[in-house]
Protein backbone atom coordinates (compact mmCIF):
# COMPACT_ATOMS: atom_id res chain seq x y z
CA UNK A 1 0.00 0.00 0.00
CA UNK A 2 2.61 2.72 -1.38
CA UNK A 3 1.86 5.99 -1.59
CA UNK A 4 2.31 7.37 -4.79
CA UNK A 5 5.48 9.71 -5.72
CA UNK A 6 3.30 13.11 -4.92
CA UNK A 7 1.35 11.53 -1.69
CA UNK A 8 4.70 10.59 -0.44
CA UNK A 9 6.39 14.58 -1.50
CA UNK A 10 3.50 15.71 0.28
CA UNK A 11 3.69 13.17 3.36
CA UNK A 12 7.17 14.65 3.90
CA UNK A 13 6.51 18.17 3.24
CA UNK A 14 3.75 18.06 6.36
CA UNK A 15 6.37 16.19 8.26
CA UNK A 16 8.85 18.73 8.18
CA UNK A 17 6.33 21.31 8.99
CA UNK A 18 5.33 19.59 11.98
CA UNK A 19 9.17 19.08 13.36
CA UNK A 20 9.43 22.65 12.86
CA UNK A 21 6.22 22.98 14.30
CA UNK A 22 7.13 21.15 17.37
CA UNK A 23 10.56 22.45 17.77
CA UNK A 24 9.35 25.96 18.13
CA UNK A 25 7.00 25.14 20.39
CA UNK A 26 9.75 22.88 22.60
CA UNK A 27 11.83 25.77 22.36
CA UNK A 28 9.85 28.38 23.73
CA UNK A 29 8.68 25.95 26.50
CA UNK A 30 12.43 25.47 27.67
CA UNK A 31 12.92 29.30 27.57
CA UNK A 32 10.08 30.13 29.67
CA UNK A 33 10.27 27.16 31.99
CA UNK A 34 14.24 27.61 32.86
CA UNK A 35 13.51 31.91 33.08
CA UNK A 36 10.21 31.22 35.66
CA UNK A 37 10.40 27.97 37.60
CA UNK A 38 14.30 27.31 36.96
CA UNK A 39 16.46 30.64 37.45
CA UNK A 40 14.06 33.09 38.94
CA UNK A 41 13.05 30.44 41.14
CA UNK A 42 16.48 30.06 42.42
CA UNK A 43 17.78 33.76 42.08
CA UNK A 44 14.89 35.66 43.84
CA UNK A 45 14.26 35.45 47.68
CA UNK A 46 10.62 33.98 48.25
CA UNK A 47 9.30 37.13 48.70
CA UNK A 48 10.33 38.62 45.28
CA UNK A 49 9.41 35.21 43.76
CA UNK A 50 6.37 35.62 45.10
CA UNK A 51 5.77 39.19 43.70
CA UNK A 52 6.42 37.86 40.51
CA UNK A 53 4.39 34.75 40.20
CA UNK A 54 1.17 37.01 41.38
CA UNK A 55 1.71 39.61 38.45
CA UNK A 56 2.84 37.18 36.08
CA UNK A 57 -0.88 35.47 36.75
CA UNK A 58 -2.23 38.87 35.97
CA UNK A 59 -0.10 38.85 32.69
CA UNK A 60 -1.53 35.35 31.75
CA UNK A 61 -4.64 36.70 32.26
CA UNK A 62 -4.30 38.98 29.94
CA UNK A 63 -2.63 36.90 27.62
CA UNK A 64 -5.39 34.63 27.28
CA UNK A 65 -7.49 37.46 25.75
CA UNK A 66 -5.29 38.41 23.37
CA UNK A 67 -5.42 34.94 22.32
CA UNK A 68 -8.61 34.30 22.19
CA UNK A 69 -9.40 38.07 20.60
CA UNK A 70 -6.05 37.81 18.08
CA UNK A 71 -4.50 34.61 17.71
CA UNK A 72 -7.10 32.15 17.73
CA UNK A 73 -8.95 34.05 14.83
CA UNK A 74 -5.79 34.16 13.29
CA UNK A 75 -5.08 30.63 12.83
CA UNK A 76 -8.51 29.88 11.84
CA UNK A 77 -9.20 32.98 9.37
CA UNK A 78 -5.78 33.75 8.07
CA UNK A 79 -4.62 31.04 5.93
CA UNK A 80 -8.57 30.53 4.34
CA UNK A 81 -10.45 33.27 3.74
CA UNK A 82 -7.52 36.15 4.26
CA UNK A 83 -4.54 34.00 2.34
CA UNK A 84 -4.40 36.71 -0.37
CA UNK A 85 -4.47 39.79 2.14
CA UNK A 86 -2.32 38.37 4.94
CA UNK A 87 -0.35 41.50 5.41
CA UNK A 88 -3.13 43.68 5.31
CA UNK A 89 -5.00 41.46 7.90
CA UNK A 90 -1.56 41.64 10.16
CA UNK A 91 -2.33 45.03 9.88
CA UNK A 92 -5.63 44.62 11.52
CA UNK A 93 -4.48 42.77 13.87
CA UNK A 94 -1.81 44.58 15.11
CA UNK A 95 -4.10 47.79 15.75
CA UNK A 96 -6.01 45.24 17.81
CA UNK A 97 -2.97 44.28 19.63
CA UNK A 98 -2.25 47.76 20.48
CA UNK A 99 -5.48 48.46 21.88
CA UNK A 100 -5.61 45.29 23.80
CA UNK A 101 -1.90 45.99 25.32
CA UNK A 102 -2.93 49.81 25.83
CA UNK A 103 -5.81 48.68 28.23
CA UNK A 104 -3.86 45.46 30.02
CA UNK A 105 -0.63 47.47 30.86
CA UNK A 106 -3.12 50.58 32.38
CA UNK A 107 -5.11 48.04 34.21
CA UNK A 108 -1.63 45.97 35.09
CA UNK A 109 -0.16 49.34 36.22
CA UNK A 110 -3.36 50.61 37.67
CA UNK A 111 -2.85 47.31 39.98
CA UNK A 112 0.96 48.31 40.71
CA UNK A 113 0.06 51.39 41.76
CA UNK A 114 -2.50 50.43 43.97
CA UNK A 115 -0.05 47.85 45.33
CA UNK A 116 2.73 50.31 45.56
CA UNK A 117 -0.14 53.11 47.49
CA UNK A 118 -0.53 49.97 50.30
CA UNK A 119 3.44 49.64 50.69
CA UNK A 120 3.90 46.65 49.19
CA UNK A 121 6.67 47.93 46.83
CA UNK A 122 8.14 44.80 45.88
CA UNK A 123 4.73 43.32 44.02
CA UNK A 124 3.78 46.76 43.16
CA UNK A 125 7.17 47.30 40.98
CA UNK A 126 6.66 43.93 39.35
CA UNK A 127 2.90 44.38 38.35
CA UNK A 128 4.81 47.61 36.41
CA UNK A 129 7.53 45.83 34.92
CA UNK A 130 4.67 43.38 33.56
CA UNK A 131 2.52 46.54 32.30
CA UNK A 132 5.82 47.67 30.74
CA UNK A 133 7.31 44.30 29.34
CA UNK A 134 3.08 42.99 28.41
CA UNK A 135 2.95 44.66 24.67
CA UNK A 136 6.12 43.16 23.76
CA UNK A 137 5.99 40.07 24.77
CA UNK A 138 2.04 39.77 23.55
CA UNK A 139 3.63 41.04 20.01
CA UNK A 140 6.11 38.52 19.84
CA UNK A 141 3.19 35.64 20.60
CA UNK A 142 1.20 36.95 17.84
CA UNK A 143 4.40 36.93 15.48
CA UNK A 144 5.05 33.28 16.50
CA UNK A 145 1.51 32.39 15.48
CA UNK A 146 1.94 34.45 12.24
CA UNK A 147 4.24 32.06 10.83
CA UNK A 148 1.57 29.27 11.41
CA UNK A 149 -0.80 31.35 9.59
CA UNK A 150 1.82 31.19 6.85
CA UNK A 151 2.43 27.76 6.99
CA UNK A 152 6.08 28.18 7.81
CA UNK A 153 6.41 26.95 11.00
CA UNK A 154 10.35 26.99 10.59
CA UNK A 155 10.44 30.78 10.43
CA UNK A 156 9.08 30.82 14.38
CA UNK A 157 11.39 27.92 15.67
CA UNK A 158 14.12 29.91 14.17
CA UNK A 159 13.08 32.96 16.25
CA UNK A 160 12.19 30.65 19.08
CA UNK A 161 15.87 29.78 19.08
CA UNK A 162 17.36 33.12 19.02
CA UNK A 163 14.36 33.93 21.76
CA UNK A 164 15.84 31.02 24.19
CA UNK A 165 19.72 32.42 23.24
CA UNK A 166 18.44 36.03 24.29
CA UNK A 167 16.72 35.70 27.42
CA UNK A 168 19.25 32.79 29.07
CA UNK A 169 21.79 35.70 27.75
CA UNK A 170 19.96 38.56 29.15
CA UNK A 171 19.81 37.07 32.26
CA UNK A 172 22.80 35.89 33.31
CA UNK A 173 23.78 39.97 32.45
CA UNK A 174 21.19 40.57 34.68
CA UNK A 175 21.98 38.05 37.19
Amino acid sequence: CALPISGRMRTGHLLRKGFWAIFDQGLFAIANFMVGNFLLARWLSPRDYGAFATSSAAFNLLGVIHIALLTEPMLVMAPGRYRQNLSKYLGILLRGHLVICGIGSLILAICGAVCFAQGRSVLGAAFMAFAVAAPFNLFLWLMRRACYAEMNPKRAAVAGLGYLVLMIAGLELIH
